[in-house]
């Protein structure tokens, strides 16, 4: 659980990354945002088991 945790993170930041470079920003930095803050929030949770 926490490799795929890790691995949807870092596609968030590299969403968050590419999303000024691309015609569809908004879109790309919405769905990098949701998934570093799901990712951070699941991390935070397991760490708390």
């Amino acid at each position: 659980m926490k490799n795929w945790t890790i691995f949807l993170l870092s596609l968030g930041f590299l969403l968050i990354a590419l999303s000024p470079t691309v015609e569809f920003s908004a879109s790309l930095m919405t769905s990098g945002i949701v998934l570093v803050v799901g990712s951070a929030y699941m991390l935070y949770r397991k760490r708390g088991k």
